[in-house]
């Protein structure tokens, strides 16, 4: 899959026009659909890392180097950290389990979070995703 389908697919999935992307990055929209189409066969990085941060997505992913769409801003981690330390133990393992269910069917390369996607069987205590929320 190009650049252009890989951003014309979150476009797609995110209920986005090229317009919207115009106004977002302050590029031109000529130019935006220039890039979707394929017209403009190698564009200005500035320009793909305008839309990738419109889009909420990594550069990675827009040049097909890897399959994890989001990009998650050092904004938004901390809005979540900050979210979990207001929550109450309960609320924390609550995560911490949810997490590690989500990993488990989810893996991620060398994450270093979970053994559970390599196979291993761990227990919530034992995770270190639940160890660092003291669940």
């Amino acid at each position: 899959m190009r650049l252009g389908e890989r951003i014309d697919l979150v476009m797609k999935e995110q209920g986005k026009k090229q317009a919207d992307i115009s106004r977002a990055t302050g590029i031109g929209s000529g130019q935006i659909s220039y890039i979707v189409t394929g017209r403009t066969r190698d564009p200005a990085i500035s320009y793909i890392v305008k839309i990738a941060e419109a889009l909420n997505v990594s550069l990675d992913f827009l040049a097909g180097r890897d399959m994890k769409k989001i990009h998650y801003s050092d904004e938004f981690k901390q809005r979540v950290f900050d979210a979990m330390d207001k929550m109450t133990d309960a609320g924390k393992h609550n995560v911490a389990e949810n997490a590690d269910f989500q990993l488990a069917k989810n893996p991620i390369k060398d994450s270093g979070l979970s053994d559970t996607h390599r196979g291993g069987a761990q227990s919530v205590q034992d995770n270190p995703i639940s160890k660092a929320v003291g669940a």
